[in-house]
């Protein structure tokens, strides 16, 4: 129970039950004080106003008549409003309560400790709301059954005199009072903050921003500021696509406002989980709220695994981040703003070129995470629901960052290019595992860092733009002459051409010579 407004609520308790009432019938003797043309109010102060008026809707029932009093004496003459609440206090929940004495006069039932009377309070309220008991007066009736000081206190008039249960919107019991003839409450009504986080896993920080490889469990963290009086607290939120939720990863804290201690809280009893993959409520019940005290906070934290349908990208608008959003449901109908996180994850081009920046066709790679040795980073190749593989708009092949359950794939370039995504920040290592045809592998493993963005190729014409991407350049020879090659073919047949000719000539210019003689 909320321990600022129940000991004010039991205050009034003792000094407006400490009384003797008839029930059904009249006293023989009605103690002094009897005002039977005579109204009251009620004036509730510490109110949030808005445009002048209350921000949150207020409502009050009356449900005891109070007929007379004495002030001096303590001495309260109260009969019941209606048949409705008489059946709360006769045969209901209020029996345990209210009571009626040997004189026929309703009194205060047990003892009347400030959670005792808090707890009547909201007892009261749920049956009224159960049983669609009409209010007294509230802040929406038109026309206004209240007015607005000049200091901001709302104050309900024209009120006949009785015993009142105070109800606001915002999901808080503001508390009980007798008009004799005027009631005030000095309203602790407060209105829940919700603060979202995501954990960054190098280093544990929590903040609004985190990066992550796909396939990781990613840690999501939501603190509820919370207020005496918390009513129908429900915690909604919402992941984009590239998370899957993992229902049971959910944890509930409650950690207490004045000694800080924390204390991890069942779900049985307490509150009730709906989700899907991608969006979950917790509902927590009504003995769970109304164990919180103003300054506790409530703690949910839970995981999601960071998906294949991942947005890539550093948050802008060309490459979005994946969004996570919050808020808290209290009282009737009202909503915390919603609070957000993005968490980031990255891509790269790894294009494969000769020395001109002409892209080569067929080499291998896989990743690692050190120069030497060190832990491969796994990655798998990217096919639709039909099995087909996906590729980038510009028609090249696509991997992602392999689950922990996944078999790692080598990395094949085809056409020059390949698109790996699903990266956290980090600095990698490219180890080629096969060349093209004719052109040496590198020796040693390729350092590339991916720092809050992608590792874009810009190729214009087969050919790749300086600095751009992650490339990798393969250099090849020429072919070195040989023995008994081409050229010494082409020598002899020459040569052979020349002699013939040569012979030729003779003969011809012999004939010639015979002929002259």
């Amino acid at each position: 129970m909320k321990k600022l407004i129940s000991l004010t609520l039991a205050i009034l308790m003792v000094f407006s039950l400490a009384i003797t009432a008839m029930a059904d019938t009249e006293p023989t003797t009605a103690p002094a004080g009897t005002f039977e043309d005579t109204v009251g109010s009620i004036t509730l102060n510490n109110l949030t106003l808005e445009n002048g008026k209350p921000a949150a809707t207020y409502k009050v029932y009356q449900i005891l008549k109070l007929n007379s009093f004495d002030f001096g004496s303590g001495s309260y003459y109260y009969t019941y409003t209606n048949d409705a609440w008489k059946t709360f206090f006769t045969t209901g929940a209020g029996a345990d309560y209210i009571q009626v004495n040997n004189d026929n006069l309703i009194e205060w039932k047990g003892t009347n400790d400030a959670e005792r009377v808090a707890e009547f309070a909201r007892i009261a309220l749920a049956y009224a709301q159960a049983n669609s008991i009409d209010a007294t007066a509230d802040t929406l009736a038109v026309p206004a059954e209240y007015t607005v000081t000049a200091e901001g206190a709302v104050v309900f008039g024209n009120l006949p005199l009785g015993y009142y249960l105070v109800d606001s919107s915002v999901g808080s019991l503001c508390g009980l009072t007798t008009t004799n003839p005027n009631g005030i409450i000095n309203s602790k009504n407060g209105t829940p903050t919700l603060e979202k986080q995501v954990q960054e896993d190098l280093g544990g920080q929590w903040g609004k921003t985190n990066s992550a490889d796909i396939g990781q469990d990613v840690n999501f963290r939501i603190t509820i500021h919370v207020h005496d009086g918390a009513q129908d607290y429900i915690l909604h939120d919402t992941m984009e696509a590239g998370f899957t939720f993992k229902e049971e990863t959910v944890a509930v804290v409650v950690r207490d406002g004045g000694s800080g201690t924390e204390q991890t809280i069942a779900k049985a009893g307490n509150y009730e989980i709906t989700s899907n993959d991608q969006s979950f409520a917790i509902t927590f019940t009504d003995d769970f709220c109304d164990g919180l005290n103003t300054n506790d906070r409530l703690i949910v934290t839970y995981s999601a695994m960071l998906n294949r349908n991942a947005e890539i990208g550093n948050g802008t608008a060309e490459n979005p981040s994946n969004e996570n959003k919050a808020y808290l449901e209290f009282g009737e109908g009202h909503e915390t703003p919603e609070d957000s996180t993005t968490t980031k994850t990255y891509g790269f081009d790894l294009v494969k070129t000769d020395g001109q920046n002409k892209l080569l066709d067929g080499s291998e790679f896989k990743i690692y995470d050190a120069a030497n040795d060190g832990n491969e980073v796994t990655v798998v190749q990217m096919f639709d629901e039909n099995g087909e593989a996906l590729k980038t708009a510009d028609g090249y092949f696509m991997y992602r960052k392999a689950r922990a359950d996944e078999t790692g794939a080598t990395v094949i370039v085809v056409k020059g290019k390949v698109r790996v995504i699903g990266l956290d920040n980090g600095i990698y290592f490219l180890e080629e595992t096969k060349a093209p045809n004719g052109f040496n592998a590198i020796t040693t493993r390729q350092k590339f860092t991916i720092a809050d963005n992608n590792l874009d190729a810009i190729i214009t014409g087969g050919i790749v733009s300086t600095n751009s991407g992650v490339q990798v350049v393969n250099h090849t020879g020429t072919m070195l002459p040989e023995t008994g090659g081409m050229g010494t073919v082409l020598f002899i047949t020459i040569g052979t051409i020349l002699a013939l000719g040569a012979g030729v000539v003779l003969v011809t210019k012999k004939r010639m010579a015979n002929i002259a003689e």
